[in-house]
């Protein structure tokens, strides 16, 4: 698997692989950040639509990423 981000390297355990967030991971992230007790402590509001979500991974993950 390729890391667009070097600087992030993955972690990978036995039970676990945490990587980068990418854009194709907007679906699922969708089907959490819609929720209003997963976003109930968050300082985001709940995404209404996938289009919300692939803006805030856009804008919180990848830019920042590429920002190191």
């Amino acid at each position: 698997m390729s890391n667009e981000y070097s600087q992030m390297k993955p972690l990978e355990s036995k039970n676990c692989f945490l990587r980068p967030v990418r854009l194709s991971d907007a679906k699922d992230l969708y089907e959490c950040y819609s929720k209003d007790i997963v976003v109930k402590y968050l300082p985001i509001k709940k995404h209404s639509n996938i289009k919300d979500t692939e803006r805030f991974i856009k804008k919180f993950f990848i830019n920042n990423y590429n920002q190191g």
